[in-house]
């Protein structure tokens, strides 16, 4: 408020000249206020101790009777304002309606694509989504944070090959299952005997409870979904950690089967969770290109799009042209805040 008043006394600025930036409508009304009555008092303290201060008084009588068409803006309607001043320079559309939330816009363009992408895949990636409980409006939400930053640089995935990842987790699930069919009963008595495994690490009702789930599995015909939590407690790594001291590990051959599988299988699962990684990137790059397109139909604009086509205006071809005009148009920036870890909104005002 001090910087406000000097440089409408000091600089002879009028206080259309002087751009205010603050960060929400509430924080944007409060310093409306509060500029108006450091203007008022600095008035009275003239009429009432300063009488010779005549220039001073003229400039502040104009500056309060003007005050309505004070510069005073939140960051987003500064560029909205801008945008609409300057529509054929910005190359801005001239008529646009402003939404504060472009979800069902978003979820618009996801539905579509979720149409394309994913109805049309193969049925065991179907099968994958539908046991991760993937929805058009998970995967929109995976990626919205990312959808209105264009300086964001997509790094790409590794290849994704879930059929050869699912061959091998397939012959290792069917090698168990002829092991488990051939020794059973040994492998059983093996994981009960209490000479050659730790009690406490594998007690006889934790180890009846998992054989049951074993045999579960294993009654599968196909390679199956999941995998039950406890499954590598089979494994060659888990036993030998429970061996007791001098004992050597019988039927090896099973138990590292079941780590081969669990490996895997685990391989298998992590081939999908990059597909659906890749199926995200799709989505946001998908949404950017359609998106635009979408908005300029339906003469919409949301918030986020303000920032972005103030910032692309300012980087085109008028961008001198526009910059040169702001900087006419207001002679000083006070910019008491505004979110300076997006580089959007930074730029915007580093350029200008």
């Amino acid at each position: 408020a001090g910087l406000y008043l000097r440089l409408i006394l000091e600089h002879q600025l009028n206080v259309d000249q002087i751009l205010v930036v603050t960060y929400t409508r509430a924080a944007t009304q409060e310093l409306r206020d509060r500029l108006r009555k450091k203007l008022s008092d600095e008035r009275k303290l003239i009429l009432t101790e300063q009488p010779g201060r005549t220039q001073d008084l003229k400039r502040l009588d104009l500056a309060i009777q003007s005050f309505d068409e004070a510069a005073i803006y939140t960051i987003h309607s500064f560029c909205q304002q801008v945008l609409k001043d300057f529509a054929f320079e910005s190359g801005s559309p001239f008529e646009m309606d402003l939404i504060g939330d472009d979800r069902e816009l978003l979820l618009a363009v996801t539905d579509d694509f979720w149409r394309k992408n994913v109805v049309q895949s193969d049925s065991e990636f179907s099968a994958y989504l539908l046991a991760k409980k993937q929805t058009p409006e998970t995967l929109l939400q995976s990626i919205r944070p990312l959808v209105a930053k264009p300086y964001l640089q997509i790094q790409a995935l590794p290849e994704v090959d879930t059929h050869a990842a699912k061959a091998l987790a397939s012959q290792s699930f069917e090698h168990i299952k002829q092991l488990w069919q051939q020794h059973r009963d040994d492998y059983i008595a093996m994981l009960n005997n209490r000479k050659i495994l730790s009690g406490k690490k594998y007690r006889a009702d934790w180890v009846k409870s998992w054989v049951q789930m074993l045999e579960d599995l294993l009654t599968e015909t196909d390679l199956p979904s999941g995998v039950f939590e406890q499954f590598d407690r089979f494994t060659m790594a888990r036993l030998q950690e429970a061996l007791v001291d001098g004992q050597e590990l019988p039927h090896a051959e099973f138990w590292q089967a079941c780590q081969d599988f669990h490996q895997h299988f685990s391989d298998y699962q992590n081939q999908y969770a990059l597909a659906l990684q890749a199926l995200r990137l799709e989505l946001l790059g998908f949404i950017r290109e359609q998106l635009p397109q979408q908005k300029i139909q339906q003469q919409v604009q949301s918030y986020d799009d303000l920032l972005i086509n103030l910032s692309q205006a300012l980087q085109g071809p008028q961008g001198e042209w526009l910059v040169t005009r702001l900087r006419e148009q207001f002679k000083a920036a006070l910019i008491d805040e505004f979110q300076d870890t997006d580089p959007v909104q930074y730029d915007i005002f580093r350029r200008v």
